[in-house]
């Protein structure tokens, strides 16, 4: 009576967690590209930057340049890999819940995705979108003439954007491996675990039969000393040694 509707529940869900682990991988490979993307971006601007010196003012190319590259392509990318990062983190809560769930099964045993540290990658991420907010406003400063050493106002949150890339490529790659191999071995699991159910059925039902005989055997005694005043008992016929023969 429970090992269908077991096994259908556990591996179904298990099969959820796959899709969803899946889709995180997916996700964790893109938001690498996106940073490199980023990483790229900012080498540019540095270049204009410089180059342009005390000449980047409002009414300068390479300002239209920062300012087209700034509104299609790095703010856009920034702000995306920050929400796929919430995102995610929202989503490996319920994968660990169930997870924790499906290491209740005896000889069951599917590492959990280290949340702390997708919280923490998940901070910076969020430090990078107010620092690229920051660095909006400085060319929308500089586009209106109000402020001065225009260089150094833009380098400033370029050269910590570059900081924050650098600090979150190597937790996204190790957090990305953390999911394949937590993958695997929820794949390994849903495979073993129809046979897992099986052998407990068959215990299970085991131990029912022999708390069945044992009530049996509690009613026989009880019935057999109303009747007869005495506790039954075990004759055990033996043969005599040798000596005494």
């Amino acid at each position: 009576m429970i090992n269908t509707p077991l096994t259908e529940s556990l591996t179904g869900t298990l099969d959820k967690v796959e899709v969803v682990l899946n889709t995180s991988h997916d996700r964790m490979d893109r938001i690498n590209t996106n940073l490199i993307e980023v990483q790229d971006l900012l080498t540019n601007l540095k270049e204009k930057v410089t180059e342009a010196g005390e000449s980047l003012t409002e009414n300068s190319p390479t300002l239209t340049y920062l300012s087209n590259k700034f509104g299609a392509d790095l703010k856009p990318k920034i702000e995306t890999t920050a929400e796929v990062v919430s995102t995610i983190r929202s989503t490996i809560v319920s994968v660990n819940s169930s997870i924790e769930t499906a290491n209740n099964i005896p000889f069951v045993s599917i590492p959990s995705l280290p949340m702390e540290q997708l919280s923490t990658l998940d901070q910076q991420l969020q430090e990078m979108v107010t620092t690229v907010k920051s660095l909006g406003d400085a060319i929308k400063d500089i586009e209106a003439g109000i402020v001065d050493r225009t260089t150094t106002v833009i380098m400033v949150p370029v050269e910590r954007l570059s900081e924050l890339i650098i600090l979150v490529q190597t937790p996204v790659g190790t957090f990305n491996t953390n999911l394949f191999e937590v993958k695997t071995a929820v794949v390994n699991t849903n495979a073993r675990i129809p046979s897992l159910i099986d052998w407990g059925s068959v215990l299970l039902t085991l131990i029912l039969i022999w708390f069945i005989l044992a009530q049996a055997s509690l009613l026989y005694g009880g019935w057999y000393y109303l009747k007869t005043g005495t506790i039954p008992t075990i004759q055990i016929s033996y043969l005599p040694n040798s000596k005494e023969s």
